[in-house]
């Protein structure tokens, strides 16, 4: 038996490959949310996909995504510039390299550095919509 044999039947989709640079921002600029826009990149929305949503969160110089809670977890994966997120009132640095794990309903926030941040979000669902954020 080969180790795909195993995967068969397990996934409700197929691969799908999207370049950021194709996909339009979006976000949000209130100040009850935050200066903050996203690129959904992997979104059952938007591409054929099931059980994870991936995305580009930049959040501008000194801007910061004001405190929520969601609950399923999420992971972020530093890709650019420096910033921080705090997560139930711990601080983590994020710059290029570092991922922070941000368990469900744990109260957070992200702010940028001098020149902004820009990380690759996680979440374990089918889309960014059925994220339900609590300011």
């Amino acid at each position: 038996m080969q180790y795909a044999d195993h995967l068969e039947g397990r996934f409700d989709a197929a691969a799908v490959a999207v370049d950021a640079a194709g996909v339009a921002d979006e976000g949000w600029a209130d100040p009850e949310h935050g200066g903050v826009t996203w690129r959904a990149l992997i979104d059952a929305d938007r591409t054929p996909s099931a059980g994870l949503t991936v995305g580009i969160m930049s959040v501008g110089p000194h801007a910061r995504l004001a405190p929520h809670r969601h609950s399923p977890a999420e992971v972020y994966h530093c890709l650019d510039g420096e910033g921080w997120v705090t997560v139930d009132g711990v601080d983590y640095d994020l710059r290029p390299g570092i991922t922070v794990f941000i368990p469900a309903n744990a109260e957070h926030t992200t702010a940028g550095g001098a020149g902004g941040v820009k990380i690759l979000y996680t979440f374990p669902t089918d889309r960014l919509a059925d994220v339900d954020y609590c300011f």
